[in-house]
């Protein structure tokens, strides 16, 4: 037996959870931080040392207390973003996050760039390649091969160990990776100009390095040797972590479809990868099977890709919902901390709602929020096939959960995918009072009364696929 540490750098969390490994394929929770992130301003993080500082805090609270010698750090966290470091790794630039919006000319520079050199396009909003190509053209001295181009998962893992090495989920959620080689694509940085150093490449799961003995001693850790490992991203990490034939298990069954719900939602469908698909269909398009979705490669399972799309609609979403509650209890004359139970009543009436088989109204949100976590206080949605008999709290409420799964389950064949497959599994933010009407409204927009499934909504999904990369990749 053994203790082990996952790490998630998350969008509006960062998650630290210690476990024991008891040697039979299983992970027991034995202790789990979570502290929120430092504030961005429209996904730009200036202040790195505090998101830092942030990071190495849940580590010391999470390792504080432990019994058993701690094996490895096993790290995952928000994909696309990128920050520019000197040769010592210090920060030269703030940290750019997937929330990042580069302006409208430096999207269109980079993609009459890729265009001009042959290449199809592939990066959309947020990818940190146009982060750097916005750095890089606006100031030139940046570009060198002195600078290096990292991930927040890069930055900390040198904090911790003194090296760096990426694998191919992270690299690839930047815009810099050839899927069907796994390495940089040398034509993409011809292409775009760039010249920076950039981490080399590794399978996510082993071994970095070992922290020094000075970094132990400030995380509190009295062991001698304890091994960082490359991380992943937090999509394929929570998708592993489904994956998995029960919480806390590493034994691995049949990929399946994963709708991961956090500050908005992931749908993932398990692919056959880029060069399967390209021979099958006789050519080699960068594009994904399914429109509106992104290819992205998988790690440590059978699955080598990924079919991926992303929605607003989600925790944020769930916590727009709790807020109504919360006010309601308070025109009530409660306070904000009794409120809970009106906004468990809510999801029971809704549960009710649908059962009766009654039609909720139709709510066209537009109002989520915009992909750089700003609340748009001036957006507006409508709502269409309100009635008399749905205008109840129960209908309303089933309204508006009905639209935030609709918003990533609606794309044209994703239904028909699901069906297919027949099973899959809802994780993330997901209040256990709505565990039901999560599976009755999945069912409902899929089509199906026969999906089978499963709900996970344990906290530490991201942290707990980190460790399991590392456990199945030694």
């Amino acid at each position: 037996m053994f203790e082990c540490i996952g790490l998630d750098i998350g969008s509006s969390t960062v998650s630290c959870v210690r476990y024991l490994s008891d040697g039979a394929n299983m992970l027991h929770t034995l202790k789990s931080v979570s502290k929120p992130m430092p504030e961005g301003e429209h996904g730009v993080y200036a202040d790195i040392d505090a998101l830092i500082a942030v990071v190495f805090d849940a580590l010391r609270d999470v390792i504080d207390g432990h019994t058993r010698k701690i094996d490895f750090i096993g790290l995952t966290g928000q994909q696309h973003g990128v920050l520019l470091a000197d040769e010592d790794m210090k920060p030269l630039t703030p940290f750019y996050s997937w929330q990042y919006v580069a302006p409208a000319e430096v999207q269109a520079r980079v993609e009459s760039q890729l265009s001009d050199a042959g290449l199809t396009p592939r990066m959309g909003t947020g990818f940190g390649a146009l982060a750097v190509a916005e750095l890089v053209t606006s100031n030139p001295a940046l570009n060198d091969e002195s600078v290096t181009c990292l991930t927040i998962i890069d930055l900390i893992t040198h904090r911790l160990c003194g090296r760096v090495a990426a694998d191919v989920t992270m690299a690839h959620s930047v815009g810099l990776i050839a899927q069907d080689t796994g390495t940089y694509d040398q034509r993409v940085l011809d292409a775009l100009g760039i010249r920076l150093t950039l981490p080399k490449l590794a399978p996510s799961g082993t071994s970095v390095a070992n922290i020094p003995a000075d970094v132990l001693q400030d995380l509190g850790c009295t062991d001698s040797e304890v091994t960082v490992c490359v991380g992943l991203g937090d999509n394929q990490a929570s998708v592993l972590a489904a994956w998995t034939v029960a919480p806390g298990s590493i034994t691995l069954p049949k990929p399946r479809p994963v709708l991961v719900v956090g500050t908005g939602s992931q749908l993932s469908l398990p692919g056959p990868g880029r060069a399967e698909r390209c021979r099958n269909s006789g050519h080699g398009s960068e594009g994904s099977e399914l429109d509106g979705y992104e290819a992205r490669p998988m790690v440590c399972c059978t699955s080598a890709e990924i079919q991926v799309r992303a929605a607003l609609g989600g925790g944020r979403t769930l916590a727009l919902l709790a807020g109504l509650a919360r006010q309601f209890g308070i025109m009530a004359g409660g306070d904000d901390t009794n409120t809970g139970e009106l906004y468990t009543s809510l999801i029971d009436e809704a549960s009710k709602f649908l059962a009766s088989g009654a039609k909720p109204p139709v709510l066209n949100a537009s109002f989520w929020g915009e992909r750089d976590g700003a609340v748009n206080l001036g957006a507006s949605g409508t709502m269409d096939g309100l009635t008399l008999s749905n205008f109840t709290p129960g209908g309303l409420t089933c309204a508006f959960i009905h639209a935030m799964y609709s918003e990533v389950l609606g794309a044209p064949g994703t239904a028909a995918q699901l069906r297919r497959a027949g099973t899959m599994v809802v994780a993330g933010r997901i209040p256990a009072a709505a565990s039901d009407i999560t599976r009755a409204v999945v069912c409902d927009i899929v089509g199906s009364d026969s999906m089978l499934i499963s709900i996970d909504n344990t906290p530490d999904m991201a942290a707990r696929g980190a460790v399991v990369a590392v456990l199945r990749s030694t």
